[in-house]
């Protein structure tokens, strides 16, 4: 199979979460083609256990930016709910299924924020926020869990990014044995370092 170009790992390397929105609209063919990407996400005995629930009410925008404690996401042009289908999953997979569908699911957001960066859209992804206060808005059934609330919409300020040199957390055989070859300086450079990361990395 041919590499599919550089666009891609382009994409994945230079996606960034942002906060800050411009209020601009997004137009609603570009969110569906978003959302048709994502839907290609690795799926377990193809349960695709993934929900969503669109929010573009200006009212329900704002109400729900509260129950995030994240106020500044009401600028977002779709704010989306997702969610696992754990009866689904369960149905599919038996008690190993709500786990399977967590991975799923995490798989189905990542290519949404992916899909934006290639459509020019800036993305927020948060998953802190009372579950049952969530569940309570969308008015889901208890084997629906919401897991995130993702962002959509413009931005004037795209932040920097830092993830630390795969040498960090590569290990070989068993955990806490380091890497033993020899690697090209980009991958063993310790720049670029996160906050987070000097304190436990």
């Amino acid at each position: 199979m041919a590499p599919l170009g550089v666009e891609i790992l382009s994409a994945i390397k230079n996606t960034r979460l942002v906060e800050n929105f411009s209020g601009k609209d997004l137009p609603m063919k570009v969110v569906l083609e978003i959302i048709d990407t994502a839907r290609w996400a690795i799926s377990f005995q193809d349960m695709q256990s993934w929900e969503l629930i669109m929010i573009k009410d200006e009212d329900r925008k704002k109400e729900l930016s509260e129950i995030v404690l994240k106020g500044e996401l009401k600028k977002a042009s779709v704010l989306m709910v997702i969610c696992s289908n754990v009866d689904r999953a369960r149905f599919a997979a038996g008690e190993k299924g709500a786990e399977l569908s967590t991975i799923e699911v995490s798989a189905f957001i990542q290519n949404i924020v992916t899909a934006s960066r290639h459509f020019g859209v800036s993305c927020n992804v948060l998953a802190d926020f009372s579950k049952e206060k969530l569940r309570a808005f969308i008015e889901s059934p208890e084997g629906v869990v919401p897991l995130a609330v993702v962002s959509l919409g413009f931005t004037t300020h795209y932040p920097n990014v830092k993830r630390v040199p795969i040498t960090t957390f590569i290990h070989t055989e068993k955990f806490g044995t380091p890497w033993q070859g020899e690697l090209p300086s980009k991958f063993s450079e310790r720049g670029n370092k996160s906050t987070f990361m000097h304190i436990f990395g």
